[in-house]
């Protein structure tokens, strides 16, 4: 008979719940805590980005003359297109600010797709044990369904695939709030930067600072 210790299966944390605050029943998705703020940052990084999309929109729609605000009931695909359509008749004037854009415009879909899923999803857990080195390991995934344009769709996200998706929207956050803010990287005296700035100074709600949230009483 051998001696030899035998390695314990393999586990992963799962949240902590504050018995104090829990009502019976309950029930919830024991995911390993470490995903519940990945989560939380994909959330806020999209509410960041409709941030400044929403504010750029303001502005190309005042620009055009447009006062009500009747586009804030539309879903964002629908706010997508009045927003190309609006930034291609009041940024005539600014070709490489359209260029920009449109880079940005073509990359929203599937961060979007995505960020749905993991905010939106129903969601549930995946787990996947194996040996690595002889020992036990292991891979925690978070599992979301949808529909997306009628279909089922599914996309399961591990820890590193979750925070890799923050960073991803956050780039896309950089690349439009640059617009936003009237670089274009190009040198501030080109007739562009000057005409875009111009632009921004006028009908942009923040610009060139973003809004101060009022004091509190």
């Amino acid at each position: 008979m051998s001696d030899q210790p035998v390695a314990p299966p393999w586990s992963f944390s799962t949240d902590i719940i504050d018995t104090w605050k829990m009502k019976a029943p309950f029930t919830t998705l024991t995911l390993p805590p470490q995903f519940l703020p990945a989560i939380g940052r994909v959330a806020t990084g999209w509410g960041f980005f409709e941030t400044i999309f929403e504010n750029l929109l303001i502005a190309f729609q005042k620009a055009h003359g447009v006062t009500d605000e009747n586009w804030r009931g539309l879903n964002f695909r629908r706010r997508r297109t009045l927003f190309r359509e609006r930034m291609n008749q009041v940024l005539t004037a600014c070709p490489t600010a359209i260029r920009h854009l449109e880079s940005v415009l073509d990359d929203i879909e599937p961060l979007y797709r995505k960020r749905n899923l993991a905010v939106h999803g129903r969601m549930s857990m995946h787990v996947r044990t194996f040996t690595h080195d002889g020992k036990p390991s292991g891979e925690v995934k978070l599992v979301c369904e949808g529909r997306y344009r009628g279909v089922e769709i599914r996309e399961d996200f591990t820890l590193d695939e979750l925070d890799d998706l923050y960073y991803e929207i956050g780039h896309l956050n950089g690349r439009l709030n640059a617009v936003g803010m009237g670089d274009l990287g190009l040198p501030p005296s080109s007739p562009e930067t000057r005409t875009l700035r111009a632009f921004l100074s006028s009908n942009h709600p923040t610009y060139p600072m973003p809004r101060k949230l009022p004091s509190p009483p």
